[in-house]
């Protein structure tokens, strides 16, 4: 698994071949035994691999946007969505901690990377977009009321391989407190 998170990298940039529906699916299970609040399971994911879709969802850009690009250019794109009023929250709703809806992001954010890890996995390259226009994309994906969209991760085969870029020193990212 460590040579997994160091070797995954944020493409921008797919081969044009199709994405394995299969291996598609395979990776999305794999996702659904992510952890989360209370187990409260709220991430979903709506997915297409239909150029006409990648198509209409790449053009919610500016042309020549790069998000924009990324999309139209993807095998596949995902939407991250998460169910409102669950995650962090009682039955009723109310949230149960000081960082009101942190954890829904938080649990999205957990679902977002152990998805593309899975795709990694199958020899899939992914990338996660954030800057997105989500009423466009709701639109587009008929994404129901009650839910938001955390991010969009395109996929498919990359067009190239990536270099690892510089990480910072483990000293400077972890501090042991005795």
């Amino acid at each position: 698994m460590t040579d997994i998170i160091k070797n995954r990298r944020s493409v921008r940039k797919y081969a044009d071949k199709k994405l394995e529906r299969e291996v598609l699916c395979e990776a999305l299970c794999a996702a659904r035994f992510v952890p989360s609040w209370k187990n409260s399971q709220s991430v979903r994911y709506y997915v297409t691999d239909s150029r006409e879709m990648l198509s209409r969802l790449g053009g919610l850009y500016p042309e020549g946007e790069k998000n924009g690009n990324t999309i139209r250019n993807a095998a596949a794109l995902i939407a991250v969505v998460s169910e409102n009023g669950v995650s962090g929250c009682d039955e009723w709703g109310e949230f149960l901690t000081p960082r009101g809806s942190h954890w829904q992001s938080f649990d999205a954010g957990i679902a977002a990377q152990t998805l593309c890890l899975a795709l990694f996995e199958r020899g899939v390259a992914s990338g996660i977009i954030g800057h997105f226009e989500e009423e466009g994309v709701r639109a587009v994906l008929e994404i129901p009321e009650g839910f938001s969209i955390s991010a969009l991760i395109s996929a498919g085969y990359a067009s190239e391989e990536l270099p690892v870029p510089p990480k910072k020193d483990f000293s400077e990212l972890v501090h042991f407190i005795d």
